[in-house]
């Protein structure tokens, strides 16, 4: 009898004619522990520094050959990889055959070697690309069911946040990624900022006493491109073919089916509902995975969410574009999450506050604050890195410590087990702002309490032949 998440795995429609191939890396390893053991009749016994990976070269058996599905994003998060050596890029997929080969030049130009493979369709990805990890920078609607599917190929995963639209997605990722030994990165950079590794160890060490109470401020989902604005707006009016060099079905997959709109596959589809996620989705996970951790909550959940949203109502464009979200813990504890606070977290406690804002994001920089500056020079005692790895899971790079857990076998900063759990916060407020009622959840069953209607909005629904 299957499990849920293998039963969920299966689910994803097959390529026929198609295996799940034995990953490179293990067929790497094979051959060179047949070698080694002289396992071949008249094999060399002489073998290069490069081979071996000395001198600066990592062996192919030590390399991490990566796959991209998805080539907008996607060629960015891949530009970050080819920063390190042990980094190979083999190939790209997208539903757009421009857009993966142009990203595809661009990753040969950079690396100054062979384009990676194209393929327009994941599932011949996952079959024959003979990568050990992907990266899955697609549309949120898209998150859960091919994460699955790349697991069960056999591949680890870096993967966009959020970690996917709903609960039982992203449940069923953290079940088949322990079912099949899987390891995966969800981007949360927040995570790894100097300022907030600091704020979480220093609330982790108690300098603040009691936390009462966590101030989320997250920003406004609405774009602001007036240009964009127009187009899309005019396309959702008179909605035109897609090119030909477009799979347009397979981008709209389980998603629910809607005119071809050239902005919306282009990035707006954060604003639609029923592929992205709006400010829910979009800015939430990020603040939320961090401030559960800080409070040591990362494994748990609240017991009672309230939500209200704003929602954009110019076609095409209906998700939440500003959000208010209340939270209560066993504990006490209480959060509250709003587009009206300032950018940041801002942790309450007995002995006085402690801010983490943003700074400079791309350069990973940020601005920690205090309500005194003995708390600010306590922070300072503690910075070393030493000391923040030991009392505090973290690091500095999630492109590294993917690597390294890729190789290692490790848990990663942000793994599928803790990201799940951030994730349910927002997709509760999610659908208490949906049905203006106050939810109350078993975190230990993870089950909404006594609200069949609400529970409704909670489950995932896929177009055919999708499906978990």
């Amino acid at each position: 009898m299957k499990t849920r998440a293998a039963a969920a795995a299966a689910a994803v429609p097959a390529r026929p004619g198609t295996v799940a191939p034995q990953t490179r890396r293990h067929f790497l390893r094979n051959i060179s522990a047949t070698l080694a053991a002289g396992g071949i009749a008249g094999a060399p016994q002489i073998v290069s520094a490069a081979t071996l990976g000395r001198g600066g070269w990592f062996a192919p058996s030590n390399r991490v050959a990566i796959g991209v599905v998805g080539a907008n994003s996607g060629l960015a998060r891949a530009r970050e990889f080819l920063r390190f050596p042990q980094a190979e890029i083999v190939a790209v997929c997208d539903v757009d055959e421009r857009r993966a080969a142009n990203a595809a030049a661009d990753l040969a130009r950079a690396r100054k070697g062979t384009a990676p493979r194209l393929f327009k369709d994941f599932r011949d990805l996952f079959a024959g690309a003979a990568a050990d990890a992907v990266i899955i920078a697609t549309p949120d609607h898209w998150h859960g069911i091919m994460g699955i599917a790349a697991l069960r190929a056999g591949l680890d995963v870096f993967g966009e946040t959020p970690l996917a639209r709903s609960h039982a997605e992203c449940k069923a990722i953290a079940e088949t990624a322990r079912l099949h030994g899987r390891v995966w990165q969800c981007i949360r950079r927040r995570v790894t900022f100097r300022g907030f590794r600091r704020a979480a160890l220093l609330v982790r060490t108690g300098i603040l006493g009691t936390v009462t109470h966590v101030e989320i401020g997250v920003g406004d989902g609405s774009a602001t491109d007036p240009r964009a604005e127009q187009r899309a707006r005019a396309a959702a009016a008179a909605p035109v073919a897609p090119p030909a060099r477009l799979d347009y079905e397979n981008w709209v997959g389980p998603g629910e089916w809607r005119p071809y709109n050239p902005v919306v596959v282009a990035g707006g589809w954060r604003r639609v509902a029923c592929y992205g996620g709006g400010a829910f989705a979009g800015l939430c996970e990020h603040y939320l995975d961090f401030a559960q951790g800080a409070l040591g909550m990362e494994f748990s959940g609240p017991v009672k969410v309230s939500a209200s949203a704003d929602y954009e109502t110019v076609p095409p464009y209906d998700a939440e574009s500003r959000v208010r979200l209340d939270v209560l813990y066993e504990t006490g504890v209480t959060l509250a999450l709003s587009s009206d606070f300032a950018p940041g977290v801002r942790f309450h406690g007995e002995h006085g506050w402690l801010h983490a804002g943003c700074g400079n994001a791309a350069a990973g920089d940020d601005v920690l604050g205090a309500s005194s500056p003995e708390i600010l020079a306590r922070a300072t005692s503690l910075e070393t890195e030493a000391e923040s790895r030991r009392r505090l899971r973290s690091g500095d790079n999630i492109w590294r410590d993917f690597l390294a857990c890729v190789a290692g076998r490790g848990r990663t900063i942000s793994a599928p087990r803790q990201a799940r759990r951030s994730a349910t916060v927002w997709q509760l407020g999610r659908v208490s702002a949906l049905t203006g009622r106050t939810l109350r959840w078993d975190a230990r069953k993870e089950e909404i309490i006594d609200d069949e209607g609400a529970d409704a909005l909670f489950r995932p629904a896929f177009r055919r032949p999708w499906q978990l």
